[in-house]
């Protein structure tokens, strides 16, 4: 829902800027997708297996049975990446 939410934010408030100010949000708004999505994929494809490799091996360090639940490793990683 994030992106119908965040076009009500700006229709919003484009109706108070002036054509430049409009047009810089245009010309950015490409830019910080592709930057978020490229943070994501850094997180997801670099971070995720070096931080699973560390965790696990925490536990077996301190020799305890790690209990991994999908509802926990999802909401995390999700939250983790936004």
């Amino acid at each position: 829902a994030s992106p119908w939410v965040f076009y009500q934010i700006y229709s919003f408030i484009a109706v108070g800027l002036y054509a430049h100010e409009r047009r810089f949000v245009t010309l950015s708004l490409p830019f910080s997708i592709g930057l978020f999505i490229t943070g994501v994929l850094v997180c997801y494809f670099l971070a995720f297996p070096r931080m699973l490799d560390f965790f696990l091996w925490t536990n077996a360090w301190l020799d305890l049975e790690p209990e991994i639940r999908l509802n926990e490793w999802v909401g995390f990683s999700v939250i983790l990446m936004l």
